[in-house]
């Protein structure tokens, strides 16, 4: 089981972040020191050359974070059902961000140089992978900087890339999983969902690698990820599917990958609510909310998962909705909802599918630029059962948000070089089944970019997963 969060579907840091550049993973041989463009994810990265700043023509003061309201459709409530053996979550606990706390003149001096450290170790950290090829001093300093900003998707995702190229595959996923649940960029997601695919193949999972892929692309379009998704759809037949498990080993896997402790004194718990049960289809499906702390590190987790099951006991994990982690770090706050889940008929004959929606927003904080960061996203998740025993799951994008403010109304507007000019921009979209194959896709506010554009409309449901944007996975 790995993490599934995608803002754009893809709702983690391998290339060109806020000081520099792609670490997205070449299959072989190890990259070169040649920046590659944007849409060529396996070759070499390099430091990126700043622009030259200029004024952001937007007035400082007006830039607000944006947010995003959920759609007004939505599918039946969140009911808790009996479950022999299993005890429900007593009350659903939405997710809510709190609220920014000041800051002081103080913490804006500590910020600042704290910003200054963390960069000039991640930057020292990819000398030392780039050009030296010295892999080990490379992650050293990238865990020395997530000392000083503890669980920054950057550090996490520079730090998986020097796995992967030394050949630890165990860290490069631990890494690259910390980093995907904490990144929100859409582009730096889909880079390091691929870096998570080449993970995945280099461990002999072609149905896994090709669902990464998938997540990569539908991120953002890229003719590497391209071929890699053509050249293993091919090998779906006799792939293994994903492991079934009762509850509680899913509840483990996941307290396993947030670094709880499972000792006898626990460091995280794992409630669960149900949805259900349906006469056919996908009968049931179960939220599991991990909340709780790392056994070693800093941060807070609360995190909510979505797993389905259509026969006795055994649960098919699909992955995390909501993200409500706080990383301990001073201006980065993540909050999650999930805003509506239930059963509705999306193809005739197949019985019910699980619909969910959910909201999750991200804000960070950088006081070395005075800069805000805010993204907020609208996912539309959708599985259902192909066949008897095939569990199929879409992700489709329905809002997002993105702002970029002064943190600080008196102080310096953020360099364009690094974040471009203050903005605050959203779209939405709503979704809609009509119980015979077809979905319906509105535009409610703003205007969709070109890659979500394309789902605005009335179309065949088994047409509609193909488009892209459409994030399909294969269970």
């Amino acid at each position: 089981m790995r993490f599934w969060v995608s803002a754009a579907v893809a709702l983690s840091v391998m290339a060109c972040d806020k000081k520099g550049s792609n670490t997205e993973a070449k299959v072989e041989p190890a990259p070169t020191a040649t920046a590659p463009a944007e849409a060529k994810p396996a070759e070499k990265p390099a430091e990126a050359k700043p622009a030259e700043a200029k004024p952001a023509e937007a007035k400082p003061a007006e830039a607000k974070p944006a947010e995003v309201k959920p759609a007004e459709a939505k599918p039946a409530e969140v009911k808790p059902a009996e479950d022999p053996g299993v005890a429900p979550e007593p009350e659903a606990k939405p997710m809510t961000k709190a609220p920014r706390p000041a800051i002081t003149d103080a913490q804006k001096g500590e910020g600042k140089e704290k910003s200054k450290a963390f960069w000039a170790l991640v930057n020292e950290g990819r000398g030392l992978v780039r050009k030296d090829k010295n892999y080990d001093a490379g992650i050293a300093k990238y865990v020395e900087a997530l000392k000083v900003l503890p669980n920054h998707p950057t550090a996490l995702g520079e730090a998986g890339y020097a796995a992967l190229l030394k050949g630890d595959l165990d860290e490069a996923e631990r890494y690259t999983d910390l980093a995907l649940a904490q990144q929100k960029s859409f582009k730096k997601r889909g880079m390091l969902w691929y870096n998570r695919g080449q993970m995945l193949e280099k461990r002999g999972d072609p149905r896994g690698a090709l669902n990464a892929y998938r997540s990569s692309y539908a991120a953002r379009k890229n003719d590497t990820v391209k071929a890699r998704i053509d050249a293993l759809s091919g090998q779906m037949g006799d792939a293994p599917k994903k492991t079934m498990k009762a509850l509680a080993g899913l509840c483990k896997d996941i307290e396993k990958e947030w670094g709880c402790s499972t000792g006898a004194e626990k460091s995280c718990t794992c409630g669960k609510r149900f949805i259900g049960p349906a006469t056919s289809g996908l009968t049931r499906a179960a939220i599991l909310r991990v909340t709780g702390a790392p056994a070693e590190g800093f941060g807070s987790i609360d995190a909510e998962y979505l797993a389905v099951n259509h026969k006795g006991d055994e649960w098919t994990m699909v992955g995390m909705v909501t993200n409500g982690f706080s990383p301990g770090a001073f201006g980065i706050y993540n909050s999650g909802t999930i805003t509506s889940v239930g059963h509705e008929v999306i193809l005739p004959g197949a019985g019910a599918a699980i619909v969910l929606r959910a909201e999750n927003s991200n804000d960070d904080s950088d006081m070395g630029f005075n800069a805000l960061t805010s993204e907020s996203s609208i996912t539309l998740t959708v599985c259902w059962l192909e066949g008897t025993e095939s569990i199929r799951c879409a992700e489709v994008p329905l809002g997002k948000g993105s702002s970029l403010s002064k943190l600080m109304d008196d102080g310096e507007t953020p360099p364009e070089a690094e974040y471009g000019p203050l903005r605050s921009e959203q779209w939405k979209l709503d979704a809609t089944f009509d119980g015979e194959g077809n979905i319906t896709v509105k535009v409610i506010e703003g205007t969709p970019p070109e890659e979500v554009a394309g789902l605005v409309g009335t179309f065949k449901w088994t047409d509609f997963i193909q488009k892209d944007g459409v994030g399909l996975r294969d269970l």
